[in-house]
């Protein structure tokens, strides 16, 4: 199933749990796990909706996420706004999986953990555009 149509069916979940509360609530029939419930699954359709959306995948790509400031490497979580700044001199391996990267530091063994909205191959085309050929003979880059 595509994105749109998961997200139009987040939205028609939402509401259909609205109408739902409502109709408790209009018959009197409501109580506090009903209440509970419904309120949640509202919440949690509604939230789907916004992950799913082109404004969110948008801010929470790995070209907004993963960025190159001189000799840094600037990283970033979906939906974090902690950024870590990481010298690309000392990177010796990074690690791509689907929506995950790895990033370790060497002779500390140190490592930084990425979560992104993209898929490894997407994550390793970004990755190879930002390092140059000689860093990238220095750095073990590995597609898992």
């Amino acid at each position: 199933m595509s994105d749109n149509v998961l997200s139009k069916l987040s939205l028609f979940m939402a509401a259909l749990f609205t109408s739902g509360l409502l109709y408790l609530i209009y018959s009197k029939q409501i109580n506090a796990l009903n209440m509970l419930f419904s309120i949640g699954a509202i919440v949690m359709s509604l939230s789907w909706c916004y992950k799913l959306s082109k404004k969110y995948k948008a801010k929470n790509s790995v070209n907004e996420l993963i960025k190159r400031d001189g000799n840094l490497l600037e990283c970033k979580s979906a939906g974090t706004v902690f950024t870590s700044n990481i010298d690309i001199q000392k990177i010796e391996k990074v690690t791509i999986c689907h929506q995950y990267i790895s990033i370790i530091e060497e002779n500390n063994g140190k490592g930084y953990d990425v979560f992104l909205i993209s898929d490894a191959q997407e994550i390793m085309v970004h990755m190879l555009n930002l390092f140059t050929k000689e860093e990238l003979k220095t750095i073990d880059l590995i597609k898992a």
